[in-house]
């Protein structure tokens, strides 16, 4: 599967348009209700793939932290935790995404943490 770096952009659909998105604008990605989401300047975007060929596609700045959720780094605010001490990421748009458990110790290290 081809790496979206050579591209700096995701074509992404929003109602019956189809638009490239760059990369770097992107916030996240969630996989809901069986579709693939993609977040980006305040809006929602679908995408045909799912979560797993994107998370393969997408560049270094891109970090799986949940089953449902990926996550642009640069677009990462500040990392709390919830009142049962899970990790939050809390992105620059204001979303507030949970890091699952079985993705917690790769998020620490790729934060250095």
């Amino acid at each position: 599967m081809e790496q979206l770096t050579a591209s700096r952009f995701l074509t992404v659909r929003q109602e019956e348009d189809w638009k490239p998105l760059l990369l770097s604008a992107i916030t996240h990605v969630e996989s809901l209700h069986k579709k693939t989401w993609v977040y980006a300047d305040g809006e929602a975007y679908s995408v045909s793939h799912p979560l797993k060929d994107l998370e393969r596609k997408l560049p270094e700045d891109f970090v799986r932290i949940h089953r449902s959720f990926i996550v642009n780094l640069l677009a990462v605010e500040r990392i709390t935790r919830d009142l049962a001490s899970n990790l939050v990421m809390v992105l620059v748009d204001g979303s507030e995404l949970p890091v699952g458990q079985s993705y917690a110790a790769d998020v620490k290290r790729v934060l250095g943490m």
